[in-house]
């Protein structure tokens, strides 16, 4: 993710760094003077209030205008730098959502899983939330384990080279408030498929599989792969990582990593 904020202000360079200067940590991105910005992109998407952010995916196109505080500003920003937003999709799908969410008030469980795995077939990448909902709906809602074994194993093939996919299904039966979609046998398929996948030095596949080791009582191997990971991960995002090397050395018995 790559962050530019742009200053309408002109001839106001010394300004502009002096206060980028003073904001120090709480400004962490670059920050720019206008140089036509906001005549091609503010004036032009018939923006008037600020802040407005712009977000832009990797195809150029852009994803969403509007206030950085705006509800559909995060998911749309987390759906974007993993690939998986299509408005021309989500639309499509819009009205079999919704026909799945009427079936399922009514407990048409056969309609639901209709209508949710038209949505999948649309594209499974983009579609993952969907995926896991009708996982959780089978586990939880239906109360059918052996159901949601089945489609668990359907999605671990599914998503077999989507290392999101992978590292999402892992904390969903590892890790998740309901205990209903707890499948440990399923978190650890998920995390050594996402080790193979991303290479056993990749440290957001270490900590899926520190994650996992932590929920299923190894503790002793979760600290092992969630400090290698801390020791692999860039710099700023190395507080993150300690706060779980802490818990999981806390539960351990091993010797707090240096």
């Amino acid at each position: 993710l790559k962050v530019i904020g742009v200053s309408d202000e002109k001839n106001a360079v010394g300004k502009v760094k002096d206060f980028v200067r003073q904001q120090g940590d709480r400004m962490t991105y670059s920050v720019a003077i206008d140089g036509g910005v906001k005549n091609d992109w503010f004036t032009a998407a018939g923006q008037k209030g600020i802040p407005c952010a712009f977000i832009v995916d990797d195809t150029n196109h852009i994803a969403f205008i509007g206030h950085p505080m705006d509800d559909q500003f995060e998911d749309i920003l987390g759906k974007v730098m993993e690939g998986r937003y299509n408005p021309k999709l989500e639309k499509q799908a819009a009205p079999m959502l919704d026909a799945a969410n009427r079936a399922a008030r009514v407990k048409n469980w056969s309609d639901v899983h209709r209508h949710l795995d038209a949505v999948i077939e649309l594209d499974p990448r983009v579609f993952l939330s969907t995926s896991l909902r009708k996982y959780r709906l089978i586990a939880c809602d239906q109360g059918d384990a052996e159901g949601a074994k089945a489609w668990a194993g359907e999605m671990l093939e599914t998503y077999a080279s989507d290392a999101g996919g992978l590292e999402s299904i892992a904390e969903l039966t590892a890790a998740d408030p309901d205990a209903c979609v707890h499948d440990l046998e399923t978190a650890r398929a998920a995390a050594d498929a996402l080790l193979a996948l991303e290479g056993a030095r990749d440290p957001d596949a270490l900590a899926t599989s520190a994650l996992v080791a932590y929920h299923s009582g190894d503790k002793d191997r979760a600290a092992k792969d969630q400090q290698m990971a801390w020791m692999l991960v860039e710099p700023g995002r190395k507080d993150i990582f300690k706060r779980n090397l802490d818990l999981y050395l806390g539960g351990s018995g091993r010797q707090r990593a240096r």
